[in-house]
């Protein structure tokens, strides 16, 4: 036991397991006797996410110890889980040298300005050796190391190919899918192995029954399914969607 017990707690991992198996019945079309309804609890730290993540955690899982009873709820599934989301929808693009600022006044709203090289020259980046990489393995750490069982984790946004495309070159992106598709295809892939080895780093890092790759607080989905974010692709043709970006969304 650690000293956030009641996150050990074994009933409350039973409560969330079914609650799960619930999701996943709903997922396959089978629907309970109850309307089902998701509302996470989300737990927050006091700290500076940023200088002083292993105490974020820490406060975080004190906060979500005070709310752990909600998940007893039987109709309302409630999980509880740790979601930092540093950098919000713009973390990848940290990565890539992009400048990521908070609006002035406005908490955890942020904005990324667009990079200046032109499109087909991004690097693949150090994930051992960057700061925003490190910052994601610490609260990873730091999560792991806590030893609590019910809560779900949930790594930062690692969005999608084209999103993340969009993010760093704006409309400038759209013209060289047109003008310059080589540049584009090899910026996508560039974009897409990043993802990937994102991907497979929490899935090595973070017990999978307690990993969920997408926002926790309100789309948490049964184990074997998942999202991408492709809130972008309306800005496509379906065809230009089935032949430039869906090879890489798929891989």
């Amino acid at each position: 036991m650690t000293t956030h017990g009641i996150l050990n707690d074994g009933a409350l991992l039973k409560a969330r397991d079914a609650q799960l198996h619930r999701l996943s019945e709903l997922f396959e079309g089978r629907h309970g006797e109850h309307v089902f309804v998701l509302n996470g609890l989300k737990g927050k730290g006091r700290s500076d996410l940023y200088a002083e993540p292993e105490r974020w955690l820490a406060e975080a899982l004190d906060d979500l110890a005070g709310k752990a009873d909600a998940l007893r709820d039987i109709v309302v599934f409630r999980p509880l889980s740790i979601n930092p989301l540093p950098y919000g929808v713009h973390f990848v693009d940290t990565l890539f040298g992009a400048r990521v600022y908070e609006l002035h006044g406005e908490s955890d709203n942020w904005q990324a300005e667009y990079l200046r090289c032109p499109v087909g020259h991004l690097r693949e980046p150090n994930l051992a050796t960057h700061p925003s990489s490190t910052l994601a393995r610490r609260m990873a750490m730091a999560f792991v190391t806590a030893g609590t069982a019910v809560p779900l984790f949930g790594p930062p946004v690692l969005s999608s190919p084209l999103n993340i495309a969009l993010n760093l070159y704006g409309q400038s992106f759209l013209e060289a899918m047109l003008c310059e598709p080589e540049s584009a295809h090899r910026d996508l892939r560039v974009i897409t192995d990043t993802i990937i080895r994102l991907h497979r780093w929490f899935q090595e890092s973070i017990p999978l029954e307690q990993l969920q790759m997408i926002e926790t607080g309100g789309r948490v989905q049964p184990k074997g399914h998942g999202q991408l974010c492709g809130c972008s692709t309306h800005l496509l043709s379906a065809r230009q969607y089935s032949d430039f970006v869906a090879p890489f969304d798929q891989k």
